[in-house]
Protein backbone atom coordinates (compact mmCIF):
# COMPACT_ATOMS: atom_id res chain seq x y z
CA UNK A 1 0.00 0.00 0.00
CA UNK A 2 3.01 2.28 0.17
CA UNK A 3 2.52 3.14 3.89
CA UNK A 4 0.65 2.24 7.06
CA UNK A 5 -3.09 2.82 6.87
CA UNK A 6 -3.96 5.67 9.31
CA UNK A 7 -6.93 4.22 11.21
CA UNK A 8 -6.95 6.87 13.92
CA UNK A 9 -7.49 9.74 11.50
CA UNK A 10 -11.09 10.41 10.49
CA UNK A 11 -12.22 11.01 6.90
CA UNK A 12 -13.92 14.35 6.24
CA UNK A 13 -17.59 14.22 5.24
CA UNK A 14 -18.87 17.25 3.33
CA UNK A 15 -22.32 18.76 2.83
CA UNK A 16 -25.01 16.78 1.03
CA UNK A 17 -26.06 17.86 -2.45
CA UNK A 18 -28.96 17.09 -4.82
CA UNK A 19 -31.42 17.08 -1.93
CA UNK A 20 -34.93 16.09 -3.05
CA UNK A 21 -38.14 14.89 -1.43
CA UNK A 22 -36.91 11.29 -1.38
CA UNK A 23 -33.13 11.38 -1.34
CA UNK A 24 -29.79 13.18 -1.46
CA UNK A 25 -26.16 12.71 -2.47
CA UNK A 26 -23.69 12.15 0.39
CA UNK A 27 -20.19 13.55 -0.19
CA UNK A 28 -16.76 13.25 1.42
CA UNK A 29 -13.12 14.03 0.73
CA UNK A 30 -10.65 11.52 -0.71
CA UNK A 31 -8.86 9.59 2.05
CA UNK A 32 -5.23 8.61 1.44
CA UNK A 33 -4.66 4.85 0.95
CA UNK A 34 -8.41 4.00 1.13
CA UNK A 35 -9.64 1.30 -1.25
CA UNK A 36 -13.30 1.83 -0.38
CA UNK A 37 -15.66 3.58 2.00
CA UNK A 38 -18.51 2.60 4.33
CA UNK A 39 -21.47 4.81 5.18
CA UNK A 40 -24.04 5.03 7.97
CA UNK A 41 -27.34 6.84 7.30
CA UNK A 42 -29.84 7.29 10.10
CA UNK A 43 -32.46 9.43 11.78
CA UNK A 44 -32.56 10.34 15.48
CA UNK A 45 -35.45 9.24 17.71
CA UNK A 46 -35.22 10.08 21.43
CA UNK A 47 -31.48 10.72 20.97
CA UNK A 48 -31.03 7.22 19.55
CA UNK A 49 -29.84 6.40 16.05
CA UNK A 50 -32.41 4.64 13.84
CA UNK A 51 -30.57 3.34 10.78
CA UNK A 52 -32.13 3.47 7.33
CA UNK A 53 -32.61 -0.14 6.21
CA UNK A 54 -29.50 -1.32 4.38
CA UNK A 55 -27.43 1.72 5.34
CA UNK A 56 -25.60 0.65 8.50
CA UNK A 57 -21.93 0.17 7.61
CA UNK A 58 -22.88 -0.05 3.92
CA UNK A 59 -19.96 -0.66 1.53
CA UNK A 60 -20.26 1.93 -1.25
CA UNK A 61 -17.00 1.16 -3.05
CA UNK A 62 -14.09 3.42 -3.93
CA UNK A 63 -16.06 6.61 -4.54
CA UNK A 64 -16.29 10.02 -2.86
CA UNK A 65 -20.05 10.51 -3.28
CA UNK A 66 -23.08 8.27 -3.08
CA UNK A 67 -26.73 8.92 -3.98
CA UNK A 68 -29.47 7.63 -1.70
CA UNK A 69 -33.16 7.40 -2.65
CA UNK A 70 -36.40 6.00 -1.25
CA UNK A 71 -36.39 8.21 1.85
CA UNK A 72 -39.17 10.21 3.48
CA UNK A 73 -39.88 13.84 2.71
CA UNK A 74 -39.48 16.60 5.33
CA UNK A 75 -37.30 14.31 7.44
CA UNK A 76 -33.87 15.06 8.93
CA UNK A 77 -31.24 12.45 8.07
CA UNK A 78 -27.63 12.10 9.18
CA UNK A 79 -24.64 10.39 7.61
CA UNK A 80 -21.01 9.65 8.44
CA UNK A 81 -18.20 7.87 6.61
CA UNK A 82 -15.41 5.40 7.41
CA UNK A 83 -12.52 4.60 5.09
CA UNK A 84 -10.94 1.17 4.75
CA UNK A 85 -8.07 -0.48 2.92
CA UNK A 86 -9.83 -3.83 3.05
CA UNK A 87 -8.11 -4.83 6.28
CA UNK A 88 -8.30 -1.90 8.66
CA UNK A 89 -11.03 0.73 9.04
CA UNK A 90 -10.79 4.30 10.27
CA UNK A 91 -12.75 5.96 13.00
CA UNK A 92 -15.98 7.76 12.08
CA UNK A 93 -15.95 10.97 10.08
CA UNK A 94 -17.74 14.07 11.20
CA UNK A 95 -21.56 13.86 11.04
CA UNK A 96 -23.54 15.62 8.30
CA UNK A 97 -27.22 16.52 8.82
CA UNK A 98 -29.76 17.41 6.14
CA UNK A 99 -33.55 17.65 5.78
CA UNK A 100 -35.30 16.32 2.70
CA UNK A 101 -37.61 18.68 0.85
CA UNK A 102 -41.37 18.88 1.25
CA UNK A 103 -43.65 17.76 -1.55
CA UNK A 104 -45.35 20.62 -3.39
CA UNK A 105 -48.36 20.56 -5.67
CA UNK A 106 -46.40 21.28 -8.85
CA UNK A 107 -44.72 17.87 -8.63
CA UNK A 108 -47.99 16.01 -9.24
CA UNK A 109 -50.97 15.99 -11.56
CA UNK A 110 -54.60 14.88 -11.36
CA UNK A 111 -55.80 11.82 -13.24
CA UNK A 112 -58.68 12.70 -15.55
CA UNK A 113 -61.34 9.97 -15.88
CA UNK A 114 -63.83 9.21 -18.64
CA UNK A 115 -66.87 11.47 -18.76
CA UNK A 116 -70.25 10.21 -17.57
CA UNK A 117 -73.90 11.29 -17.92
CA UNK A 118 -73.36 12.24 -21.56
CA UNK A 119 -76.36 13.85 -23.29
CA UNK A 120 -76.84 15.79 -26.50
CA UNK A 121 -75.65 19.02 -24.84
CA UNK A 122 -73.77 18.10 -21.65
CA UNK A 123 -71.53 15.65 -19.84
CA UNK A 124 -69.96 15.24 -16.41
CA UNK A 125 -66.17 15.63 -16.38
CA UNK A 126 -64.43 13.54 -13.71
CA UNK A 127 -60.97 13.23 -12.19
CA UNK A 128 -59.17 11.88 -9.15
CA UNK A 129 -56.16 12.72 -7.00
CA UNK A 130 -53.74 10.53 -5.10
CA UNK A 131 -54.50 11.33 -1.47
CA UNK A 132 -50.95 10.34 -0.48
CA UNK A 133 -49.82 13.57 -2.16
CA UNK A 134 -50.22 17.10 -0.81
CA UNK A 135 -53.94 17.81 -1.13
CA UNK A 136 -55.30 20.51 -3.48
CA UNK A 137 -57.61 23.29 -2.37
CA UNK A 138 -59.41 23.44 -5.73
CA UNK A 139 -59.25 22.41 -9.39
CA UNK A 140 -59.22 24.30 -12.69
CA UNK A 141 -61.16 22.61 -15.52
CA UNK A 142 -60.58 23.37 -19.20
CA UNK A 143 -62.95 22.07 -21.88
CA UNK A 144 -61.98 22.57 -25.50
CA UNK A 145 -62.48 21.58 -29.11
CA UNK A 146 -59.77 20.73 -31.59
CA UNK A 147 -59.66 22.75 -34.78
CA UNK A 148 -57.93 21.26 -37.79
CA UNK A 149 -55.96 23.59 -40.04
CA UNK A 150 -56.74 23.89 -43.74
CA UNK A 151 -53.41 22.75 -45.13
CA UNK A 152 -51.81 19.31 -44.99
CA UNK A 153 -48.01 19.30 -44.97
CA UNK A 154 -46.41 16.21 -46.47
CA UNK A 155 -43.16 14.79 -45.09
CA UNK A 156 -41.19 12.07 -46.89
CA UNK A 157 -39.02 9.56 -45.07
CA UNK A 158 -36.39 7.33 -46.67
CA UNK A 159 -33.44 5.33 -45.40
CA UNK A 160 -30.58 6.91 -47.33
CA UNK A 161 -27.18 6.23 -45.86
CA UNK A 162 -28.59 3.22 -43.99
CA UNK A 163 -29.95 5.55 -41.31
CA UNK A 164 -33.43 5.57 -39.83
CA UNK A 165 -35.27 8.92 -39.65
CA UNK A 166 -34.74 10.93 -36.48
CA UNK A 167 -36.97 9.73 -33.67
CA UNK A 168 -37.92 6.44 -35.35
CA UNK A 169 -37.39 3.13 -33.54
CA UNK A 170 -37.12 -0.39 -34.89
CA UNK A 171 -36.54 -3.94 -33.73
CA UNK A 172 -34.58 -4.71 -36.89
CA UNK A 173 -31.62 -2.63 -38.08
CA UNK A 174 -31.19 -4.28 -41.49
CA UNK A 175 -31.20 -2.41 -44.79
CA UNK A 176 -31.54 -3.82 -48.32
CA UNK A 177 -29.49 -2.48 -51.22
CA UNK A 178 -30.31 -5.02 -53.97
CA UNK A 179 -31.77 -3.54 -57.15
CA UNK A 180 -35.55 -3.71 -57.23
CA UNK A 181 -35.89 -3.80 -53.45
CA UNK A 182 -35.86 -0.06 -52.88
CA UNK A 183 -38.05 2.61 -54.41
CA UNK A 184 -36.37 5.93 -55.23
CA UNK A 185 -32.93 5.44 -53.70
CA UNK A 186 -30.94 2.67 -52.04
CA UNK A 187 -31.41 1.26 -49.43
CA UNK A 188 -34.80 0.28 -48.07
CA UNK A 189 -35.59 -0.79 -44.51
CA UNK A 190 -35.55 -4.59 -44.37
CA UNK A 191 -37.86 -6.52 -42.03
CA UNK A 192 -36.68 -10.09 -41.64
CA UNK A 193 -38.29 -11.74 -38.62
CA UNK A 194 -41.80 -12.18 -37.28
CA UNK A 195 -42.89 -9.12 -35.32
CA UNK A 196 -40.12 -6.86 -36.59
CA UNK A 197 -41.33 -3.28 -36.84
CA UNK A 198 -40.71 0.31 -37.84
CA UNK A 199 -42.17 2.94 -35.51
CA UNK A 200 -42.27 6.67 -36.18
CA UNK A 201 -41.80 9.37 -33.60
CA UNK A 202 -44.94 10.95 -32.11
CA UNK A 203 -45.69 13.92 -34.35
CA UNK A 204 -47.02 17.18 -32.95
CA UNK A 205 -49.53 17.34 -35.79
CA UNK A 206 -52.24 14.83 -36.65
CA UNK A 207 -51.65 12.22 -39.32
CA UNK A 208 -54.14 12.68 -42.15
CA UNK A 209 -52.59 10.60 -44.97
CA UNK A 210 -50.14 7.70 -45.31
CA UNK A 211 -48.29 6.44 -48.36
CA UNK A 212 -45.37 4.00 -48.67
CA UNK A 213 -43.76 1.45 -50.98
CA UNK A 214 -43.00 -2.15 -50.12
CA UNK A 215 -41.89 -5.38 -51.76
CA UNK A 216 -41.87 -8.90 -50.38
CA UNK A 217 -39.14 -11.42 -51.07
CA UNK A 218 -40.16 -15.09 -51.02
CA UNK A 219 -42.99 -14.17 -48.67
CA UNK A 220 -45.51 -16.88 -47.88
CA UNK A 221 -49.24 -16.54 -48.42
CA UNK A 222 -49.87 -16.05 -44.70
CA UNK A 223 -47.39 -13.22 -44.28
CA UNK A 224 -48.84 -9.73 -43.75
CA UNK A 225 -47.83 -6.13 -43.16
CA UNK A 226 -49.83 -4.57 -40.32
CA UNK A 227 -50.21 -0.81 -39.93
CA UNK A 228 -50.99 0.60 -36.51
CA UNK A 229 -51.59 4.14 -35.31
CA UNK A 230 -51.39 5.76 -31.89
CA UNK A 231 -52.02 9.09 -30.19
CA UNK A 232 -49.15 8.78 -27.73
CA UNK A 233 -46.86 6.00 -28.96
CA UNK A 234 -48.06 3.73 -26.14
CA UNK A 235 -51.50 2.40 -27.08
CA UNK A 236 -51.81 1.16 -30.67
CA UNK A 237 -54.80 0.54 -32.94
CA UNK A 238 -54.63 -1.65 -36.05
CA UNK A 239 -55.91 0.32 -39.06
CA UNK A 240 -54.86 -1.74 -42.09
CA UNK A 241 -53.67 -5.24 -42.98
CA UNK A 242 -51.86 -5.87 -46.27
CA UNK A 243 -52.14 -9.48 -47.43
CA UNK A 244 -51.05 -11.09 -49.63
CA UNK A 245 -47.73 -9.28 -50.02
CA UNK A 246 -46.61 -8.34 -53.53
CA UNK A 247 -43.26 -9.85 -54.53
CA UNK A 248 -43.04 -8.68 -58.16
CA UNK A 249 -41.84 -5.07 -58.58
CA UNK A 250 -43.34 -3.98 -55.27
CA UNK A 251 -46.41 -1.88 -54.58
CA UNK A 252 -47.22 1.64 -53.42
CA UNK A 253 -49.86 1.66 -50.70
CA UNK A 254 -52.08 4.68 -50.00
CA UNK A 255 -54.07 4.54 -46.79
CA UNK A 256 -57.32 6.42 -47.34
CA UNK A 257 -58.03 9.35 -45.05
CA UNK A 258 -61.26 7.68 -43.98
CA UNK A 259 -59.23 4.74 -42.62
CA UNK A 260 -57.07 6.91 -40.34
CA UNK A 261 -58.46 7.67 -36.86
CA UNK A 262 -57.19 10.43 -34.61
CA UNK A 263 -53.47 9.64 -34.33
CA UNK A 264 -49.95 11.10 -34.11
CA UNK A 265 -47.70 8.08 -34.64
CA UNK A 266 -47.43 5.04 -36.94
CA UNK A 267 -46.03 1.55 -36.61
CA UNK A 268 -45.38 -0.93 -39.43
CA UNK A 269 -45.25 -4.54 -38.18
CA UNK A 270 -44.21 -7.56 -40.27
CA UNK A 271 -46.24 -10.66 -39.44
CA UNK A 272 -44.28 -13.70 -40.62
CA UNK A 273 -45.78 -17.06 -39.75
CA UNK A 274 -44.23 -18.29 -43.01
CA UNK A 275 -40.97 -17.60 -44.80
CA UNK A 276 -39.58 -14.53 -46.57
CA UNK A 277 -38.54 -10.95 -46.00
CA UNK A 278 -40.04 -7.50 -46.52
CA UNK A 279 -38.55 -4.24 -47.83
CA UNK A 280 -40.21 -0.90 -46.96
CA UNK A 281 -39.26 2.45 -48.48
CA UNK A 282 -40.42 5.97 -49.37
CA UNK A 283 -42.80 6.55 -46.47
CA UNK A 284 -44.84 9.72 -47.02
CA UNK A 285 -46.97 11.08 -44.17
CA UNK A 286 -49.43 13.96 -44.44
CA UNK A 287 -49.62 16.00 -41.24
CA UNK A 288 -52.23 18.59 -40.35
CA UNK A 289 -52.12 21.31 -37.70
CA UNK A 290 -54.45 20.77 -34.76
CA UNK A 291 -55.16 23.63 -32.35
CA UNK A 292 -57.03 23.51 -29.05
CA UNK A 293 -59.78 26.09 -28.71
CA UNK A 294 -61.11 26.40 -25.17
CA UNK A 295 -64.83 26.98 -24.67
CA UNK A 296 -65.44 30.51 -23.38
CA UNK A 297 -67.23 29.35 -20.23
CA UNK A 298 -64.76 26.55 -19.48
CA UNK A 299 -61.31 28.05 -19.95
CA UNK A 300 -59.41 27.09 -16.76
CA UNK A 301 -62.58 27.61 -14.74
CA UNK A 302 -62.16 27.12 -10.98
CA UNK A 303 -64.69 24.46 -10.01
CA UNK A 304 -63.76 24.21 -6.33
CA UNK A 305 -62.55 21.23 -4.37
CA UNK A 306 -64.64 18.60 -6.19
CA UNK A 307 -63.86 15.55 -8.32
CA UNK A 308 -66.53 15.99 -10.98
CA UNK A 309 -68.28 18.87 -12.72
CA UNK A 310 -71.19 19.08 -15.16
CA UNK A 311 -70.36 20.79 -18.44
CA UNK A 312 -73.45 22.20 -20.18
CA UNK A 313 -74.46 24.26 -23.20
CA UNK A 314 -72.70 22.05 -25.74
CA UNK A 315 -73.54 21.19 -29.33
CA UNK A 316 -75.03 17.80 -30.15
CA UNK A 317 -72.93 15.13 -31.89
CA UNK A 318 -69.74 17.08 -31.17
CA UNK A 319 -66.39 16.00 -29.84
CA UNK A 320 -64.97 17.74 -26.77
CA UNK A 321 -61.82 17.33 -24.69
CA UNK A 322 -60.94 18.26 -21.14
CA UNK A 323 -57.98 18.49 -18.78
CA UNK A 324 -57.71 19.35 -15.10
CA UNK A 325 -55.11 21.24 -13.03
CA UNK A 326 -55.02 21.17 -9.22
CA UNK A 327 -54.43 24.39 -7.29
CA UNK A 328 -53.19 25.50 -3.88
CA UNK A 329 -53.20 29.29 -3.58
CA UNK A 330 -50.95 30.36 -6.50
CA UNK A 331 -49.27 26.96 -6.94
CA UNK A 332 -50.57 24.85 -9.82
CA UNK A 333 -50.05 21.15 -10.43
CA UNK A 334 -49.00 19.69 -13.74
CA UNK A 335 -51.83 19.25 -16.24
CA UNK A 336 -53.76 15.98 -16.18
CA UNK A 337 -54.05 13.57 -19.07
CA UNK A 338 -56.52 14.52 -21.80
CA UNK A 339 -59.99 12.96 -21.99
CA UNK A 340 -62.17 13.06 -25.09
CA UNK A 341 -65.94 12.62 -25.21
CA UNK A 342 -68.76 13.14 -27.67
CA UNK A 343 -72.23 14.50 -27.14
CA UNK A 344 -75.16 12.48 -28.45
CA UNK A 345 -77.73 13.00 -31.17
CA UNK A 346 -81.19 14.01 -29.95
CA UNK A 347 -83.12 11.71 -32.30
CA UNK A 348 -85.25 14.47 -33.90
CA UNK A 349 -83.84 14.19 -37.40
CA UNK A 350 -86.18 12.96 -40.13
CA UNK A 351 -85.67 12.33 -43.82
CA UNK A 352 -82.48 13.21 -45.65
CA UNK A 353 -82.36 16.88 -44.73
CA UNK A 354 -79.70 19.46 -45.48
CA UNK A 355 -79.62 22.08 -42.75
CA UNK A 356 -76.91 23.79 -44.76
CA UNK A 357 -76.41 22.89 -48.37
CA UNK A 358 -72.91 23.60 -49.69
CA UNK A 359 -72.65 19.87 -50.46
CA UNK A 360 -74.65 16.98 -51.93
CA UNK A 361 -75.32 13.42 -50.71
CA UNK A 362 -76.05 10.67 -53.23
CA UNK A 363 -76.21 6.87 -53.18
CA UNK A 364 -74.69 5.45 -56.35
CA UNK A 365 -74.91 1.65 -56.51
CA UNK A 366 -73.01 0.32 -53.49
CA UNK A 367 -71.35 3.65 -52.76
CA UNK A 368 -72.31 6.72 -50.77
CA UNK A 369 -70.97 9.79 -52.59
CA UNK A 370 -70.67 13.08 -50.68
CA UNK A 371 -69.51 16.16 -52.58
CA UNK A 372 -68.67 19.56 -51.15
CA UNK A 373 -68.16 23.01 -52.64
CA UNK A 374 -65.30 23.65 -50.21
CA UNK A 375 -62.10 21.94 -49.23
CA UNK A 376 -61.45 20.27 -45.87
CA UNK A 377 -65.01 19.30 -45.05
CA UNK A 378 -65.49 17.38 -41.78
CA UNK A 379 -67.59 14.21 -41.83
CA UNK A 380 -68.75 12.07 -38.89
CA UNK A 381 -71.16 9.13 -39.25
CA UNK A 382 -73.01 7.55 -36.29
CA UNK A 383 -75.33 4.60 -35.98
CA UNK A 384 -78.59 4.94 -34.04
CA UNK A 385 -76.86 3.76 -30.85
CA UNK A 386 -74.63 6.81 -30.98
CA UNK A 387 -71.52 4.81 -31.94
CA UNK A 388 -69.20 6.70 -34.28
CA UNK A 389 -68.64 4.64 -37.43
CA UNK A 390 -66.46 7.12 -39.31
CA UNK A 391 -64.64 10.34 -38.45
CA UNK A 392 -62.66 12.06 -41.19
CA UNK A 393 -62.09 15.12 -43.37
CA UNK A 394 -62.31 15.20 -47.15
CA UNK A 395 -61.32 17.48 -49.98
CA UNK A 396 -64.28 18.18 -52.36
CA UNK A 397 -65.66 14.60 -52.36
CA UNK A 398 -65.53 11.24 -50.64
CA UNK A 399 -66.82 7.77 -51.55
CA UNK A 400 -67.87 5.26 -48.91
CA UNK A 401 -68.69 1.68 -49.87
CA UNK A 402 -70.77 -1.06 -48.26
CA UNK A 403 -67.68 -2.70 -46.75
CA UNK A 404 -67.04 0.44 -44.71
CA UNK A 405 -70.68 1.11 -43.83
CA UNK A 406 -73.13 -1.82 -43.82
CA UNK A 407 -76.83 -1.42 -44.58
CA UNK A 408 -78.68 0.50 -41.86
CA UNK A 409 -79.87 3.90 -40.61
CA UNK A 410 -77.19 6.48 -39.83
CA UNK A 411 -76.78 10.05 -38.64
CA UNK A 412 -74.40 12.13 -40.76
CA UNK A 413 -72.72 15.26 -39.46
CA UNK A 414 -71.15 17.24 -42.30
CA UNK A 415 -69.52 20.38 -40.93
CA UNK A 416 -72.47 21.77 -38.93
CA UNK A 417 -75.20 20.04 -40.94
CA UNK A 418 -77.09 17.06 -39.49
CA UNK A 419 -78.73 14.40 -41.72
CA UNK A 420 -80.47 11.07 -41.44
CA UNK A 421 -79.35 8.46 -43.95
CA UNK A 422 -81.30 5.34 -44.93
CA UNK A 423 -78.59 3.13 -46.43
Amino acid sequence: MGGEFPINTAPIATAATNITQTGFTANWNLYHFASKYKIDIYTMVDNQKVYVSGYQNKDVGNVISYTVDGLNSETTYYYLIRATDGISTTINSNEIALTNLAYTLDLFKPIALDATNITNNSFVARWTWNTNYVLPQSYNLTVYEKKIGAEIGYTSFGFNGSVFPTGWTTSNTSFYTSSGYYRSASPSAYLTVDGSYLETNVFERKIRSIQFWYRGRSTGATNSLLIYCSLDGAQWQLIKTINPLITAEGQTIVVAEAEIPDCNALKFVYSKPGIGFLAVDDVKIGLQEISNTALTDYNAINVGNVNEYQVVGLNKISKYYYTVVAKNLDVLSAKSNEISTETLADGTFTGLQNLKNPYSINIVGNELLISSDSKYTSLSIYNLSGQKMLDTFFDESIRINKEQLPTGIYILKINNGIHKLLW
